[in-house]
Order: structure tokens, then sequence, then C-alpha cells
């Protein structure tokens, strides 16, 4: 009555308000059961439209024992984004509990469409969820599994609040050993091993705007997005200065300042040893191997790795995976 009032300077009734809010809600509720009704056709025109996509609906068995067809999931890969992970993405992979809500019975079309096998070199980044974790082990028992910090420091903070405990923290994720790691741990003082595992789902955030829409207006809002996203990104990578992101260099320049401060020494084969103030570090260029464990971790040549290559007259930028170019 209120929202009428203001901008139109109409008095409505109660009753009248009621009656509309009623056939709104009729209208809505027939736009949304008809939305369900075309969701092959929409599928089809999705497979037409990206020819290699993979779009798979699943209906209720129960409602099939009753002689009824009721919805129950569906899943969407397009053939542009399953092709970009093959041919050079990162092997991290993000699944949040919104995906699946129960223990999976069959197989994650993850691992089909993307073809992971039994999830070799592959890392999924969770949230807490026990059912989410024993589903990708049972079907890609192979796979890593790691949570994300962005959602243990929002934890973190609730419980010891930011400053000092906040910098600790990430001293310990950005730990190579497990000796710093528990430094980091003791400077804290205390810590409860039992943190809130309440974590935000970024993919619940992610379609909040549209998540009360029919299922296809969901689909379509969150298509569009996606397409958007993948633009904006080609565009920022399109103005890099070079083959490298920024950040790439941004690293790859820190370690190539300690590089000039360390001492090489080689065997004569693939292998070499490095002096940094005291540390003594060795390497295998054949298997891209260092004992400081920096480049085997985030795939930037580290210090070491760089003084070695510069000793055998190459450029230590080639060493650099290509994860993290153009």
């Amino acid at each position: 009555m209120a929202s009428v009032k203001a901008p139109f300077n109409i008095n409505v009734s109660h009753s009248k308000c009621k009656r509309a809010k009623r056939m709104i809600l009729e209208k809505m509720e027939d736009s949304f059961a008809d939305a369900y009704n075309k969701l092959e056709g929409y599928a089809n025109e999705l497979r037409s439209s990206n020819l290699g996509t993979d779009v798979v609906i699943n209906i209720s068995n129960d409602a099939l024992s009753e002689g009824k067809r009721r919805f129950l999931r569906m899943y969407i890969c397009f053939h542009a984004l399953k092709m970009g992970f093959k041919s050079g993405l990162r092997p991290f992979i993000g699944l949040d509990g919104t995906f699946l809500k129960r223990k999976c019975k069959g197989q994650l079309l993850l691992q089909h469409s993307l073809d992971l096998k039994i999830g070799e070199e592959i890392a999924f980044i969770l949230d807490m969820q026990k059912n989410l974790i024993d589903s990708a082990q049972l079907v890609l028992p192979e796979a890593h599994h790691r949570y994300c910090v962005r959602h243990i420091e929002a934890n973190w903070c609730k419980r010891w609040g930011g400053g000092e405990y906040n910098k600790y923290l990430w001293w310990a994720v950005w730990s190579i050993y497990e000796e710093y790691f528990k430094d980091q741990l003791r400077n804290i003082g205390q810590v409860d091993e039992n943190v809130d595992n309440n974590l935000i789902e970024s993919f619940n955030s992610w379609i909040k705007e549209s998540r009360f829409k029919p299922i296809i207006k969901i689909f379509e809002d969150n298509r569009v997005k996606v397409i958007n996203m993948l633009r904006e990104h080609e565009s920022t990578v399109m103005s890099w200065s070079n083959d490298f992101s920024p950040q790439t260099m941004q690293l790859y320049s820190q370690y190539l300042n300690i590089a000039n401060k360390c001492h090489v020494h080689s065997n004569g084969q693939e292998g070499y040893e490095a002096n940094e103030d005291g540390d003594k570090h060795t390497m295998n260029m054949v298997v891209k191997r260092c004992t400081c464990r920096t480049w085997n971790l985030n795939g930037i040549t580290c210090p070491h790795a760089i003084k070695a290559i510069q000793h055998n007259k190459m450029n230590p930028l080639i060493e650099i995976h290509r994860w993290y170019t153009k």
C-alpha cells in the first residue's frame, strides 16, 4: 500500500493489495512450472549453439515409480570451457556444496566432461561438507583435497579477530616446510583445531540475484555472467605487457633479486647446488624440483633454479609453468 502511495499518490485498500498479490503469485507459479516443461528444448538449444557441450537432465526415480515426471537436477558443461580447461588451465577445481546436496551414488559428471580419470594431479578446493568430500574421494580417489583459505580466514577472524593473528594465518599458509608452519601456529599462543567450519558458499552468493526466478531464467542469467566474465578476463590478459601475468612477474622479480645473492655449483649434468645465506638447496633440472619446494609448489622458477639456469646461460622465464602465460 505504501509502495503505491509514494510514487502515484493513490490509496489502495488492503484487500485489493492481497488480490493483486495472489494474482501475481498464481501467474509466477504457472511460469515456474512451464519453465520445467521447456527444459528439454533449452538443453537441445545449448547443445546446438556450442557443439560438444554436455547437458544432462535427471528426473526423480521416486516420481517415475509413481508414473510421474519430476525434475531432480541438471548439469551443464560448455564445450568451450572444458576445452579451455584441458588445453592449459591449472588443475584446480572449486566444488561447492550447492552442486551436490547429498552423497553422490553415481559419478561426478565433471569426471567425464574434463577427462579426470581417477583424479591424478587434480586438486579440489572444497568446503567442509563431509558428504561432498566422500563423494569426490569415491569417484576420484587419487585427487588432492584442499580448503579455501579465504573461507578459513573469515572464520579465523570471527574467533580471534584480525591484526597479528591474521598475519600469522597467512604466514602459516605460505610455509613450505612443516616446521615453519608449526612455528607460526606457536606464535598464536593457542590454536583451536575445531575452528567453526560454517563456510560462505561462493556459488550461492553468485546466483543470489536470480535464484528465485524460473529455472531457465536462472541458467540464462548465469550463462550471461559466464560470458561476461570470460570476456573481461580475456581483455585483462590481452593487456599484459608480456606473455606472463603481472602477478607472476612481480613474484619472479622478487625471486630474481634473491637469486643475485645466491652462489651455485653444478655437478656437470642436470644437478645443481645453491647457497643462500648459509642455507643449501639442491636442484634437479630434469624433473624441475628444488629442495626449497617453492618451484615444485607454485610452478614459478625459484631463486635457486633461476641462478642455476643463468649459470647455464639460459633464460629462467622459459621454466615458468604455462599456467601463468597468455
